[in-house]
């Protein structure tokens, strides 16, 4: 549905031809939003206690000066090298959220089949000549990891390690942070802009801004939403950017529920700032070109079974 899936589905279909999933089977908005997922029930957590906290932390603040506020930290986040982001994602449906009172399991087997999760660790090191980063992705039980320095790039499933470079596994991750925060969240200030309401709260030391955004402005941010509206318009959308006490980024929470019931979920941590280690580039038991042999011949492997699984009636269709 968002750039962040397209990455998990390119990652997952290299892990199909590495052979990682051999012996696999086959909020604050709305309630669409609040059953989507974890990320999302923390997301509109935050965003509740932040408006119940707002009049407080933000007494006499307008709109304007609130998201010129924020429009300031995020100007003046303190430089840094490197840098570990969690990325929490989840996409589902309304579908996702099954009756509380159904208990049978059908019902459980439905709610689970309608929602995709994933979790990434991503690493970035722009202290040397080189930039150097890493990705881990687990999703549905399986582990894909990228490395990279450089140009080169590796890729480790539970298969074997490929070889290749940065632009053949199409890695935005491989870039400068502040490039892939842009790819994978947007422009912090396009975002902002398209604030309808804005609240803000400060907790522990830390500050947070809780925007519900104005839907069109939104799609109008990204080509991707831009070209879903058509047939599936975002509905609501919130963003929730919290602050840490020496002004650095800490989190960002996306919620975005879309007309027909598919709801997003995006929780991304910042931490270890300036303490973030990349392990060096491991050693590849093949090439990025073995890789697309291997996927190849995993996807007409595939294609028989569902032939053989169709059986004569099928061809006589045919």
């Amino acid at each position: 549905m968002n750039k962040r899936m397209t990455i998990i589905t390119a990652a997952l279909a290299a892990a199909l031809a590495a052979g990682a999933l051999v012996g696999c089977g086959g909020q604050a908005a709305s309630s669409a939003s609040a059953s989507a997922s974890a990320s999302a029930s923390a997301a509109a957590s935050a965003s509740a206690s932040a408006s119940a906290s707002a009049s407080a932390s933000a007494a006499g603040q307008s709109t304007e000066e609130l998201v010129a506020e924020l429009k300031a930290a995020i100007a003046n986040t303190p430089a840094f090298k490197s840098v570990t982001v969690d990325l929490e994602e989840e996409s589902g449906t309304e579908g996702a959220a099954a009756d509380e009172s159904a208990s049978s399991s059908a019902s459980e087997a439905s709610a689970e089949s309608d929602t995709l999760a994933s979790t990434t660790v991503y690493k970035f090191d722009e202290s040397g000549d080189k930039i150097k980063t890493s990705s881990t992705i687990e999703l549905n039980g399986v582990q894909m990891r990228y490395i990279t320095d450089g140009d080169n790039a590796v890729f480790v499933s539970d298969g074997p390690s490929y070889s290749g470079t940065v632009e053949q596994f199409d890695l935005p991750q491989a870039k400068v942070f502040k490039a892939f925060l842009e790819y994978s969240v947007g422009d912090l200030n396009a975002l902002v802009d398209c604030t309808k309401s804005i609240d803000k709260m400060e907790s522990n030391g830390m500050t947070f801004y809780v925007m519900s955004l104005d839907p069109e402005k939104y799609t109008a941010t990204d080509e991707l939403l831009a070209y879903m509206a058509e047939e599936d318009p975002v509905e609501e959308a919130l963003l929730t950017v919290g602050f840490e006490s020496n002004g650095s980024l800490a989190s960002i929470d996306q919620v975005t529920v879309f007309s027909k019931g598919i709801s997003n979920a995006d929780h991304y941590q910042f931490t270890d700032y300036d303490s973030t280690v990349v392990d060096p580039l491991p050693e590849a038991d093949r090439t990025y070109e073995d890789m697309e042999a291997d996927m190849q011949l995993k996807l007409d492997a595939f294609e028989k079974q569902l032939e053989a699984a169709e059986g004569p009636e099928a061809e006589e269709v045919k």
